[in-house]
């Protein structure tokens, strides 16, 4: 029984992209008698500011009552003295079911792993504290064992957080208790998997209490073989084919980013059939890395294999992803300087953190600047940031990197709401409207999200039966599709969309500039295309659409929104094709629009794109490629001869309209 399992009175929690199911506050679920027992919560009667973590103890004389249970044993078999036979047992029910405790005020519960950890896996430097990250790391772990389409977690964050702790006590706690079962560890070198298995598993086992300390060959330091439970606890070569052939059932690697030795690809390839029994996951594997001060060749491998476990986006028909795994990261600015019941101090860190980038910027430091970026990421694209001067805008990456740092200082966050659209009383024809929602796939300027004296939704007109767009003049989308097959794919491509307002003479200030963005994966193409035709109507303009992949644009007119589909200058078919001849183009658009107008960016997730954008490698990109499209719905010409593009050769994308094309949405003519 696991927090993965819905069970009646149990409390649902969202935490990154799963449901987890929490018992009830003073309750755990024991799974051996298959119903809920009540422990209370301990502290529940201090002060609140008294309320927060406490390592339980054992009775003060525990030692002394062992000593004289052993002796009298000697006479007496079986004796069990009633103060330690309660410690003990009370200690192996919090371990295999959880605890309850007051924080704050709050009831709050962690695993049994996590209580395991807290009380009895003593580190270098002491027992560990209660940290709200950790809690929701041992939670989230706690989800992947018992999810039968999950194979393990991969958790990313800064240098020094703890992870090869948290791994060494997954290993540990289960070889501890379960019979005849292997634990396997690797890190990117070998001497590195010595290291961590010394200070990670081998001394905390060590100082086990005995009751959780089981029978074991104490000649052999370099792993731990329990005797009676048949059980180990071992570390390998980092080499791929360490574990071939063997049945792990629980693995850990620490800092697959930076392996040396083996392709981290290959290697998980290996390790993930050791962890399976015909085609279930029986095992369950533990990845954890840092990413900084490591060469592009390892990061690009790593990241791969970190796009192959996007749960939230890329889960197969199966429920799995292509690696097995679920990730998670804990932010860096959520990762340090906590208080006495756990919390990070956010502020303080994200100060700490954006000083030390600034000083590297204001330098023009970018190898320094990525440094920092690695060594303190906030987000998931952080983690494997590059500035590459070979990706497509990298002549720009130093500005890039200036813009989303003021964005992360609040801009954005001011600027910027998320949520979602939906069809006035659920009819196309009856209006779209735009609701606030945190988790929403929609990111709108704060100016879009509502009608105001500069903005207008849902300009459009019915003639007969025909709806047609009258936003024309002001709005232009783009849209990047994906396909519904994932073949070959390491991570599936989104669905994207990017929403341009033309420039306006007399307000300046609030067009020539990117409006709203979406990126997500729906469970079925007919929600993508629906989101397509809800933003079209919305803005009252048509989309243009990449036709490499397809259905969208036919949809589109299946449903009567042939007015909304855009056609290029001097083309017969709608669409724009990405390919060797318009990729240039859309990308020198692009440069010129950074060059020209980067100050009116406010999303983060566009300029990251466009951070790390490989135009030959560029279905990873998706909002870059949407963004592209839409310069080009809105004729978005490009004025700037600076840079790495040509200006002339890409506004051949937007020449060679007559007056009666350019108006091909007018509809004003039809009608005089």
């Amino acid at each position: 029984m696991s927090l993965f399992n819905q069970q009646e009175g149990f409390s649902p929690v969202e935490l990154n992209g799963v449901t987890l199911w929490l018992p009830p506050a003073g309750y755990v679920y024991d799974y051996l008698r298959g119903e809920l027992v009540e422990v209370g919560v301990a502290g529940e009667g201090r002060p609140r500011e008294q309320q927060h973590w406490r390592r339980p103890r054992p009775p003060k004389d525990y030692e002394e009552r062992v000593r004289a249970m052993e002796e009298e044993r000697r006479r007496n078999p079986d004796y069990q003295d009633p103060v330690v036979s309660r410690y003990r047992h009370r200690e192996w029910q919090r371990r295999l079911y959880g605890y309850w405790f007051m924080n704050d005020g709050e009831p709050t519960f962690i695993t049994g792993l996590h209580y395991f950890y807290l009380t009895h896996y003593r580190i270098d430097i002491g027992y560990p504290s209660f940290r709200i990250t950790d809690q929701e790391v041992f939670w989230f772990w706690d989800y992947c064992v018992g999810n039968p389409n999950c194979l393990g977690m991969m958790l990313l964050t800064r240098r020094r957080y703890g992870k090869s702790y948290i791994g060494g006590a997954i290993l540990a706690e289960y070889a501890t208790r379960m019979r005849n079962v292997h634990c396997g560890l690797q890190s990117k070198e070998d001497d590195h998997a010595a290291d961590v298995f010394q200070k990670a598993i081998h001394y905390p086992v060590r100082n086990l209490p005995d009751f959780f300390l089981p029978d074991h060959d104490q000649r052999v330091t370099s792993r731990w073989k329990f005797t009676k439970l048949d059980s180990i606890i071992d570390y390998r070569s980092s080499v791929a084919t360490a574990y071939d052939g063997y049945k792990l059932m629980r693995y850990m690697c620490d800092e697959f980013g930076k392996t040396v030795k083996a392709d981290v690809m290959e290697r998980h390839r290996i390790v993930k059939l050791s962890l399976m029994l015909e085609d279930r996951f029986v095992g369950r594997a533990f990845y954890c890395t840092t990413v900084e001060d490591i060469d592009e060749r390892n990061a690009q491998r790593a990241q791969e294999l970190a796009e192959q476990s996007d749960h939230i986006h890329g889960l197969h028909d199966d429920g799995q992803t292509t690696s097995g795994l679920f990730r998670m990261i804990v932010p860096a600015y959520r990762s340090m300087n906590f208080d006495k019941y756990g919390r990070p101090d956010e502020h303080r860190n994200m100060v700490f953190i954006t000083k030390e980038r600034q000083k590297m910027l204001e330098s023009g430091d970018q190898r320094g600047y990525l440094g920092v970026v690695r060594r303190y990421p906030n987000t998931y694209e952080e983690v494997f940031m590059t500035l590459r001067s070979s990706t497509t805008f990298g002549n720009l990456s130093l500005d890039i990197t200036n813009r989303i740092e003021v964005l992360r200082g609040g801009v954005e966050r001011k600027a910027v709401v998320r949520g979602f659209f939906e069809w006035v009383d659920d009819e196309r024809r009856r209006g779209v409207i735009f609701r606030k929602a945190k988790e929403g796939p929609w990111m709108m300027l704060k100016s879009h999200a509502a009608d105001s004296e500069t903005f207008k939704s849902n300009k459009v007109a019915e003639y007969g039966t025909e709806i047609w767009p009258e936003g024309t003049s002001d709005f232009g989308i783009g849209v990047d599709p994906y396909a519904k097959s994932m073949a070959g794919a390491n991570k599936p491509s989104q669905g994207a969309i990017a929403v341009f307002r033309k420039l306006d003479l007399h307000r300046p200030d609030i067009s020539d500039m990117f409006v709203a963005l979406y990126l997500d994966r729906p469970p079925t193409l007919h929600e993508f295309y629906e989101e397509v035709l809800k933003a079209a109507f919305y803005f009252g303009c048509p989309f243009l659409a990449e036709v490499n992949v397809s259905g969208l644009i036919e949809y589109a007119q299946s449903v009567g929104f042939n007015h909304f589909v855009q056609y290029l200058p001097g083309k017969r078919t709608p669409g724009i094709s990405s390919n060797r001849s318009t990729k240039p183009r859309m990308v020198s658009l692009m440069e010129g629009y950074l060059l020209e107008a980067m100050d009116k960016i406010f999303f983060e997730r566009l300029l990251i794109d466009l951070l790390q954008y490989d135009m030959d490698d560029s279905h990873k990109y998706d909002m870059a490629m949407a963004a592209m499209i839409a310069l080009v719905a809105c004729e978005r010409a490009r004025v700037s001869q600076a840079g790495t593009w040509g200006a002339e050769d890409a506004n051949t994308l937007l020449q060679g309209k007559t007056s009666k094309t350019r108006n091909r949405y007018d509809i004003s003519e039809l009608f005089q």
